[in-house]
């Protein structure tokens, strides 16, 4: 069995400075570790790993932030994309996250897509 240890250390660091990039306003880099951190930890930690639900949470915190910025479009729809299919209604952080990914939606004046993630969190209770 693989030592799990140093994959996480080295991912959790990642995780580390992609949040000093996004609390120096520099959003498209920390949104791109973020990224990287997600795709590594998924290919060696797994995709159910403590780790990715951070990074996911992460992400829907920066990408409310910078919802005004088209180029973050892209990447929010991937995201938003990858926590529907990991979405674990037993989990209240899954949940939580999802209702930020509504409030960004409700944030663009995109009702419907709002109401349906909403709606999609309420079904989970």
């Amino acid at each position: 069995m693989e030592d799990k240890a140093a994959p996480e250390a080295r991912l959790a660091t990642m995780r580390r400075m992609a949040l000093i990039y996004s609390r120096q306003a520099k959003l498209n880099e920390s949104l791109e570790l973020y990224q990287k951190t997600m795709d590594e930890c998924k290919a060696n930690l797994g995709d159910d790993h403590w780790l990715m639900e951070r990074v996911l949470d992460k992400m829907s915190d920066l990408h409310l932030q910078s919802n005004r910025h088209p180029d973050s479009a892209r990447e929010y729809q991937k995201t938003l994309d990858l926590l529907q299919r990991r979405l674990n209604k037993d989990n209240l952080k899954s949940l939580s996250i999802l209702c930020k990914f509504a409030d960004v939606h409700l944030e663009q004046h995109r009702y419907q897509e709002a109401l349906n993630l909403y709606m999609a969190d309420l079904r989970s209770y």
